[in-house]
């Protein structure tokens, strides 16, 4: 994807299409930015996760609150940096050599850096991976709206 710097000539290209490796590359700059790393155990509670739904005819999963995460700009650039590294595969100022490396940031007119940050967006949301679709707490064949399975009988 070519983004054209606006107001300049300048230009930069990701790559098309993200890969598995590219989800963990970033997946693993922020588990190690949650003091997360590879190896590191958790402890797993003896709860089987579930309990009576509101109607008390099924079991469902129980409701977990959100946890709130604060994110510091030196996280954000962090994972900013990871990706550039890794989808980034053109772009126009020749001064500064491909791979992309931390200490390009510094030298880049901000245009660019801010060109950079709103197409990067796009490229982190994909990372980041599909949002969990909400659970239902019905069951389907107790629902006139259910639609036919396309499975074989």
């Amino acid at each position: 994807m070519r983004v054209d710097i606006p107001g300049t000539s300048d230009y930069f290209v990701f790559r098309d299409k993200l890969t598995g490796g590219d989800r963990s590359a970033y997946q693993a700059v922020q588990d190690r930015l949650n003091g997360l790393d590879v190896g590191t155990e958790v402890e797993v509670e003896d709860d089987d996760g579930m309990e009576v739904s509101e109607d008390g005819l099924t079991m469902v999963p129980k409701a977990r609150p959100k946890e709130k995460v604060r994110l510091t700009r030196a996280w954000l650039t962090d994972l900013r940096d990871t990706v550039l590294g890794r989808v980034l595969t053109e772009w126009s100022f020749t001064d500064l050599p491909l791979p992309y490396v931390p200490a390009h940031w510094d030298e880049l007119p901000l245009e660019a850096c801010e060109a950079i940050d709103t197409a990067l967006k796009g490229v982190t949301d994909r990372l980041r991976g599909p949002k969990a679709a909400p659970t239902s707490r019905g069951s389907a064949s107790s629902s006139e709206a259910a639609t036919a399975s396309s499975l074989p009988a």
